[in-house]
C-alpha cells in the first residue's frame, strides 16, 4: 500500500512558520544561546544522515551559524547537554566514536558532508562502495 502523506491534511502555507522557526533562531544564535541538531528521526520524511546534513546546511544558509558551529551543533553540543561529553561527542582516546570519513573539510563548508568516503561503525569500516551496496539492499 503507497500512503500519500501530502493528502493527509489541507494544503498549507508554512511560511510563516518557517519564518518565525528562523528569526527565533538567528535571535538564539545572535544571544550565544547554544543550538543543537536534531532530526526528528520517525517522522515522515526524515532519513538518517542525509536529514541531518540537510539541517546542518540550513542552520548555515539561514541562522548564521559557521559551518564549524552546525557541526559542534550535531556532535559535541548534543554530548554537553546530555551529559555524555566524557563518552562521546568528540574523537579522543578511551571515547566512543562512529567515524565518518569526508573527503572535504566540514568545517569549511556543511555540504561537504555529503563528500563521504567511508564510514566506522563499532569498530569496522565500510568503504563508500559498501555503503553503496547496503542501500541498494534495503531499497
Amino acid at each position: 500500500m503507497k500512503l500519500d502523506l501530502s493528502r493527509l491534511d489541507p494544503a498549507l502555507d508554512w511560511s510563516h512558520a518557517w519564518d518565525t522557526g528562523v528569526r527565533f533562531l538567528q535571535f538564539a544564535h545572535r544571544n550565544s544561546v547554544n543550538i543543537l541538531a536534531g532530526t526528528d528521526l520517525g517522522a515522515p520524511f526524515v532519513y538518517p544522515g542525509r536529514s541531518l546534513v540537510e539541517e546542518l546546511e540550513l542552520l548555515t544558509r539561514y541562522v548564521g551559524l559557521t559551518p564549524a558551529q552546525a557541526l559542534a551543533a550535531a556532535t559535541v553540543g548534543p554530548a554537553r547537554w546530555f551529559g555524555r561529553d566524557k563518552v562521546v561527542g568528540t574523537v579522543e582516546t578511551g571515547k566512543l566514536a562512529d567515524i565518518v570519513l569526508l573527503g572535504s573539510d566540514p568545517s569549511l563548508r556543511s555540504s561537504n558532508l555529503r563528500d563521504v568516503l567511508g564510514v566506522m561503525i563499532r569498530g569496522r569500516y565500510y568503504s563508500r562502495s559498501e555503503l553503496g551496496r547496503v542501500v541498494a539492499a534495503v531499497h
